[in-house]
């Protein structure tokens, strides 16, 4: 293992390094891309964080990217190959902390049979040519601290790889177990026996080895203290499969039929249903898609909360399954050792053994004694008349013969006793085997049977629960939706107003402008009314002067006269295109009144004194009611005026009124909208404390 180092900003006791050309894969490729993307959305960490991190990444990404990656290869049946993936460890340096290498992994394969990446971590340390030199406690250290740290990382993963004992390692077909797959698992090894594995490791590997080891279970420990809480959730089942591997590991040692209860694994395992849900864009409350928008929200909130949920149901039937199973196993194994010991007769068959054994030996013993006794007494009275010599002879051999018979004799019983105590003691055990065989048969019917009907009342409540808090969640999101789509009636109809607001006001300040411009008419109008007031009073003293000078001077008068009426026709016609309509017409009157003098003046001075002085008189007199008149008429029009001057004033205080009055409704509808998102957030607050308080019961 060459040591290089490598500072990284993750603060994970391990992290994982892919290779150059694996992470540009990684960057490139728009599969994993898509699928970093939406680990992204999962984790709430944006796409571009993850991508940075390359070619670091943390232990639960990686956990949940290969396993995405694995249900494409399954889905498109092409593996994916990555050349190097090495396992830094935190090691702290001063002030900081840096990387170093820990395993590598090399030509990893996601493929159909991948199960977690802690089972080729695991199959590396204990295979590898890399670790041969190392003795089993370095091994299983080094592999207690990354499955601990990878455990803590991903406290929601099932399926983890379980560190081998001694023999399991060593054996020819070494493969690794999995908690959660395999029946028989190996059992965790106790702080208390890794202690002195970690003293020796410390003692057998290099000097380069040493620092780390000990820095490693410095981290290890933090890691596990850290994720004490996370793991409780698979505590239960790991310690059901550690209790069953010793039971079932004594009993093979002992020569205990050991039973086997199935694993849960997969059985017990509900789907709670999802919405479905489209990728909309954020909108503003005035918007159409707002209401939609908001539902999706909540779909997202609710699916997220369903997936929760699912996976705490499957968690808690997964505890009770193993729980359950176990109490099942180990009743079972009870009742096969309460019926083994009592029907185990070994030490009275012994002894009925041995009875019958010394009963046959004495008949025997008896029986050839006697038939020897009567033979030494014929050949003792055959020889006797021989001589003496002769019968101590054969008394003496006699004597050797029944203490040869009698030791073969005692062979020979105590051979057949054993031929016979082996004969009944196998056939007794094979009939006991025979019976404990259909009682283990039909004890494991039996628990077959009521686990069954547990599964099926697990799914079934599970079904019940999961159903119902779907149905409270659809029906919250169609109060939902109601309360939205008030919301969104309340900004239209506060836009519509702030519009009729404006045009109120553009309507406000055209009619002040035609207001100003009637003002200025008014008093063009007044200007022109003391003109004429003036012209009149001079035309007045004019025709006074006339009447008053003789007949020589009236050639002089009359050309003065016509002089002034030109001069007044030519201002007359002059155009005034800022005039109104009443205007012109009282211009064209005054032009009428001023030809009419100045006709009647013409008369008077052909005509004579007497007749010039009749016709002046009309047209003085004629003039006169013609102005008085047109006082009338302009004092009528200003009149007029100044009650239409008096009717604009009113308006447009009235708009100034609606206008006051929509701002006015524009502020209580913003202060109801807030109480409406104020009463919004309350009762998201409460369906979520409800749905909480029912996936609790």
């Amino acid at each position: 293992m060459a040591l290089f180092k490598k500072c990284a900003k993750l603060q994970d006791p391990f992290v994982l390094e892919f290779s150059k050309g694996d992470s540009q894969k990684l960057r490139h490729d728009p599969i994993v891309t898509e699928l970093i993307e939406e680990l992204g959305q999962q984790e709430r960490v944006a796409r571009s964080g993850i991508i940075q991190q390359l070619p670091l990444m943390t232990l639960n990404v990686a956990c949940q990217l290969f396993q995405q990656l694995r249900s494409r290869v399954i889905e498109q049946e092409q593996p994916i190959v990555f050349d190097t993936i090495t396992v830094l460890q935190r090691q702290e340096a001063g002030r900081s902390f840096k990387y170093e290498p820990y395993v590598r992994v090399k030509q990893f394969t996601l493929d159909r049979d991948y199960r977690d990446f802690t089972g080729t971590v695991i199959n590396t340390i204990f295979n590898s040519p890399e670790f041969a030199d190392f003795d089993y406690d370095n091994k299983q250290t080094w592999a207690n601290e990354f499955v601990t740290a990878y455990q803590a990382a991903n406290p929601d993963q099932q399926i983890v790889a379980l560190v081998p004992s001694e023999a399991q390692a060593d054996a020819a077909d070494f493969r690794v177990r999995y908690a959660g797959l395999d029946e028989v698992v190996q059992p965790a090894t106790s702080p208390v026996s890794e202690a002195p594995a970690a003293s020796s490791a410390t003692e057998k590997a290099p000097v380069s080895q040493t620092g780390a080891t000990t820095e490693n279970q410095s981290a290890a420990a933090t890691a596990s203290a850290g994720g004490t809480t996370n793991q409780a959730t698979n505590a239960g089942e790991r310690q059901a499969v550690t209790t069953e591997a010793t039971s079932q590991a004594e009993g093979s040692s002992t020569g205990k039929p050991a039973v086997v209860i199935p694993k849960p694994a997969r059985i017990g395992q509900i789907k709670v249903p999802q919405f479905t849900v489209k990728n909309l864009s954020a909108v503003p409350e005035a918007d159409s898609q707002y209401v939609a928008y908001q539902v999706e929200q909540k779909k997202r909130h609710s699916n997220t909360y369903l997936r929760t949920l699912e996976q705490r149901l499957n968690a808690d039937a997964t505890q009770d399954l193993v729980s359950y199973s176990e109490q099942q196993r180990q009743a079972i194994a009870k009742q096969l050792r309460d019926y083994q010991a009592e029907h185990a007769d070994e030490a009275n068959l012994r002894k009925k053994i041995q009875a019958e054994t010394a009963q046959h030996k004495a008949h025997t013993e008896a029986k050839v004694l006697a038939d020897l006794k009567a033979q030494c007494s014929a050949d003792v009275q055959q020889i006797q008349a021989d001589a003496e010599r002769a019968v101590a002879q054969r008394q003496a051999e006699y004597e050797h013969q029944v203490k040869e018979t009698q030791q073969d004799l005692a062979e020979k019983t105590l051979q057949r006793a054993n031929v016979e105590f082996e004969k009944q003691l196998k056939a007794h055990e094979t009939a006991l085997k025979q019976q404990l065989a259909r009682l283990k048969h039909d004890l494991e019917q039996q628990t077959r049977a009521a686990y069954n009907r547990r599964v099926g009342q697990l799914v079934a409540n599970n079904q019940n629960i999961a159903g119902t808090v779907y149905q409270n969640l659809a029906k919250k999101l169609d109060e939902y939706a109601l309360e939205v789509t008030k919301v969104h009636l309340n900004a239209v109809e506060l836009q519509a107003g702030a519009d009729r607001a404006k045009r109120n006001l553009v309507d406000v300040q055209q009619l002040e402008h035609k207001l100003d411009r009637t003002i200025a008419e008014k008093q063009t109008i007044n200007r022109e009314k003391e003109n004429l007031q003036k012209l009149l009073q001079t035309q007045t003293t004019e025709l006074s002067q006339l009447k008053q000078q003789p007949g020589q001077d009236q050639p002089t008068a009359n050309s003065q006269l016509a002089q002034l009426l030109a001069a007044q026709l030519a201002t007359k016609q002059q155009p005034t295109s800022t005039k109104s309509v009443e205007r012109e017409s009282q211009s064209k009157t005054l032009q009428k009144v001023s030809l009419g003098i100045g006709t009647a003046v013409g008369l008077a001075v052909l005509g004579g004194g007497g007749l010039w002085a009749y016709h002046d008189h009309q047209q003085v007199a004629q003039a006169l009611t013609t102005n008085q008149q047109q006082l009338r008429q302009a004092q009528s029009n200003t009149t007029s005026l100044n009650r239409q001057y008096y009717q604009l004033s009113q308006h447009n205080t009235a708009l100034k009124g609606q206008v006051s009055a929509a701002q006015q409704a524009t502020k209580d509808a913003q202060s109801q909208t807030q109480a409406t998102k104020a009463q919004l957030t309350k009762a998201q607050a409460t369906a979520k404390s409800a749905a909480k308080k029912t996936s609790e019961k």
